[in-house]
């Protein structure tokens, strides 16, 4: 690995670290930070850590994403580097499920 490829990823975790703690319903942190390269990352949700019963719909859920995304935005930021997402605004537990991991933005 290069040493900037180091100091990217480095950059990344930190990044990660500010977003894990954000606010989310009932305090359950369902989004992560999935790191692909020194340029690149995505939002991930849990299905198994968020509030299916309570918020079936998603509605919670995807004020919790927008929260996660902005927190990493003003994180990355605080780095001296801009964040752009694309994000998949596809049904969160799509099908009911509550399990598999969904990622959401990029």
């Amino acid at each position: 690995m290069q040493e900037d490829d180091a100091k990217s990823s480095e950059q990344w975790r930190k990044i990660a670290r500010y977003a894990v703690s954000c606010p989310s319903p009932h305090n359950t942190q369902p989004f992560r930070l999935r790191i692909l390269s020194d340029r690149e990352a995505e939002i991930v949700f849990l299905p198994r850590r968020g509030l299916y019963v309570a918020d079936p719909e998603g509605r919670f859920t995807w004020l919790t994403a927008g929260i996660f995304a902005e927190i990493c935005s003003i994180a990355a930021h605080g780095l001296g580097f801009e964040l752009d997402c694309a994000t998949d605004f596809s049904p969160m537990y799509k099908g009911g499920d509550t399990q598999t991991p969904q990622v959401i933005s990029r």
